[in-house]
């Protein structure tokens, strides 16, 4: 699917703004302690931190490297099932524009 497809979708869903949350740097250093990423890569650990402590239900992005993978889906899923925390889905946007989104 066309890059230009996909922005096109995007620009038609809300923005929501999440409010500051002062847990979400340490959500973000425990996630680095469990090994879910290293520490340089912060600033993805924090982007889930703050939809997790948010409760969003996706993450929505195109970094397969480093968040819409399987082995960091896992890790954070495993972590925030040993820790009580909300379950997020993270996908690319062709798995929500080709499954129309996912329900769980």
């Amino acid at each position: 699917m066309k890059r230009e497809v996909i922005t096109a979708f995007i620009k038609l869903l809300p923005i929501i703004e999440i409010p500051e949350n002062e847990n979400v740097e340490v959500l973000a250093e425990q996630y680095i302690l469990s090994g879910v990423l290293s520490e340089s890569h912060i600033d993805d650990l924090t982007h889930i931190a703050y939809a997790v402590l948010s409760e969003c239900d996706y993450i929505v992005s195109w970094n397969m490297k480093h968040l819409a993978n399987q082995r960091t889906i896992l890790r954070v899923h495993k972590y925030n099932s040993e820790n009580n925390l909300p379950k997020i889905t993270i996908v690319t946007p062709e798995q929500i524009i080709n499954f129309g989104g996912i329900n769980d």
